[in-house]
């Protein structure tokens, strides 16, 4: 899978902001998102230390779960229908289920993940919820439920959802303190079906499909980072008991992992890739070069398109964090770029694009500015005003051409050979997103190749390679990585979780070393061709070892007294007693989970 984030989300998880070489954006050089080092690894980058083969591989397998589509709800999607709602949009119905399953000794084991969640956590912390506490918002989802029912026209259906996201958005207080998770997969549901560009309930002939987006990029960190769950585990607290599943307490890992990762262990390296790449035969868009082009601007309409490469996220020292906080009225969030346009040596600071929250829609929306000089953006952050900065006419930002090879190959060094944890790959350049845990690699690297021979044999070779580049490396790379089912399952075995590690990658590059044998850049592909797109990773990422999702008990996220707890219960090795659900025998640990002290 897949999750779709903007990219600049995605960059936002990016953490270093080191300086950087002169010639780096140049060809196939480092720049500040593609460092080796950003994964930790600290060794030598001698030609000595890093061209041997080797075969690596994780502790243990990772599991698999299903990504948890948005489409169908999220961690809100129940196991079996409780009731039959009277809607096409149905969450009415399931409010009302949820209110009647609360008030039971021994809820539902079909009900959803969240739902779970969410029943635990107001036990845990004394919460009430009752019909009144949903009265209004119950009253104004069950207008606009039967608005869509009665709606013919489909953006008339689409505008009603949207509404019902409004509703749920404006009573956030109420959800986040008694249906912390379950409210989350409506919202997204709700959201996501509203927009004109999406498949609407799954028509034909309405939009995009969107089937693709949901928590993989909780899955792929979680599978690797946190042991699979051995027993289903029953809860009881005070009068209440409540079993949950294997394929319960995985949806909370992944849930966990997607929303409150610990983002100070994180690295990542790469960007986005946000064009959907057709032609394998490239790795997106190049210049006459060879160069990656990440973007393309203009700074007016009349002007032609320039294209530009992208030579650092700027961290100047007064602002201290990549991530610029201000005020054009509304709340925004800025961005500043340093780049290099194609047809020029040129350096010139961009503030590419302000994301600003319309709080009367709740939707992001963009503005694009453009200065040349670094006081004027410094003036207009400090100030909060705009001094009237020059407004592009478009930016087209791409973010293909990652991840540079040289920074994979220090982290499968780092993280399989050394850590043996693993590590993340969005393992398409497309606009889709699909994380995969990798768990193992068989590198082989070839006889090396001065530059002088190189050139010799494959002239083309010079306009693909870093400056300064004296002895040459090609790699290939057998990466095993593990996949997702399209549906969850209640309980997993071992078989199951090995059936689906099986997914692999076949990668080609070529490590580039300069005149002291140090490791100075990388190219996708052989001497004779780059590598095909379709093959190329996105962009990586992974955590310290031993990492694990914090705790935000002011939004209702509990993962150290509950998530946490539960999982701890399920690897015990010996079982307390068997529940029949459906046809499966699940194995079943009892767990207790405290009170919360006031």
């Amino acid at each position: 899978m897949k999750k779709t984030l903007s990219i600049f989300t995605v960059l936002a998880l990016s953490l270093s902001c080191a300086p950087r070489s002169e010639n780096s954006a140049l060809k196939q050089g480092f720049d500040d998102e593609n460092k080796p080092d950003k994964n930790g690894y600290m060794d030598s980058l001698s030609y000595e230390a890093l061209t041997s083969n080797f075969s690596a591989k994780t502790d243990r397998t990772p599991w698999t779960d299903t990504y948890w589509p948005t489409v169908n709800q999220g961690l809100s999607h129940r196991w079996a229908k409780l009731t039959e709602a009277v809607s096409d949009i149905g969450l009415v119905d399931f409010l009302d289920s949820h209110l009647g399953e609360s008030d039971k000794a021994k809820p539902s084991v079909y009900l959803a993940p969240a739902e779970k969640y969410d029943l635990i956590y107001r036990w845990r912390f004394n919460k009430t919820l009752n019909a009144d506490t949903l009265a209004t918002l119950r009253t104004t989802l069950a207008e606009k439920e039967a608005e869509v029912s009665s709606a013919l026209d489909l953006a008339v259906k689409r505008s009603t959802v949207g509404l019902m996201n409004k509703a749920l958005r404006d009573n956030s207080a109420v959800l986040q303190s008694v249906l912390p998770l379950s409210r989350d997969g409506w919202a997204s549901w709700t959201d996501r079906t509203s927009w004109s560009s999406n498949k609407y309930l799954n028509q034909e002939g309405t939009g995009d499909d969107w089937a693709w987006e949901g928590l993989c990029h909780g899955w792929a960190p979680a599978a690797l980072y946190a042991e699979a769950p051995k027993h289903a585990v029953k809860i009881k607290l005070d009068d209440k008991e409540i079993l949950m599943t294997e394929g319960d307490i995985r949806g909370l890992l992944t849930y966990a992992w997607a929303n409150y990762s610990p983002r100070d262990d994180q690295y990542f390296i790469g960007r986005r890739c946000n064009l959907d790449v057709t032609n394998e035969e490239s790795r997106g868009p190049v210049d006459a070069l060879g160069r990656s082009i990440y973007g393309n601007l203009q700074k007016t309409a009349s002007d032609a398109k320039v294209n530009f490469s992208l030579i650092a996220e700027i961290t100047p020292e007064w602002l201290g964090t990549s991530w610029i906080f201000g005020v054009f009225n509304r709340q925004a969030y800025f961005r500043l770029y340093s780049i290099q346009l194609h047809d020029t040596e040129q350096k010139i600071s961009y503030l590419f694009e302000l994301n600003y929250l319309d709080r009367a829609s709740g939707r992001w929306g963009k503005m694009n500015f453009h200065s040349d000089k670094l006081g004027q953006i410094q003036k207009f952050v400090g100030s909060q005003s705009a001094p009237q900065p020059t407004t592009l006419a478009s930016v087209e930002i791409n973010g293909c051409g990652d991840v540079n090879p040289a920074a994979l190959h220090t982290t499968m060094v780092k993280a399989l050979k050394v850590d043996k944890i693993g590590f993340v790959i969005d393992r398409t350049q497309s606009g889709q997103v699909w994380n995969q845990p990798v768990h193992s690699a068989q590198v082989n690297v070839k006889s090396s190749m001065s530059i002088e021979k190189a050139l010799e044999k494959y002239p083309n070779l010079a306009t693909r390679l870093a400056p300064g580049v004296a002895k040459l490396a090609e790699v290939n790379v057998n990466l095993q990585w593990s996949y997702e089912p399209q549906s969850p399952s209640i309980d997993y075995t071992a078989e199951y979780d090995t059936r689906y590690s099986k997914g692999s990658s076949n990668l080609q590059y070529i490590l580039e070393f300069d005149a002291e044998g140090q490791l100075i850049g990388g190219e996708w592909g052989t001497f004779e061709a780059a590598q095909p797109s379709s093959q190329v990773p996105d962009f990586i990422y992974g955590f310290k070892k031993d990492s694990k999702p914090f705790d935000d008990l002011a939004a209702g996220f509990d993962y150290s007294g509950i998530i946490g707890q539960i999982h701890a219960c399920s690897l015990k090795d010996q079982a307390d007693g068997v529940e029949l659900v459906r046809s499966s025998r699940l194995s079943y640990v009892n767990c207790e989970i405290s009170k919360a002290v006031p």
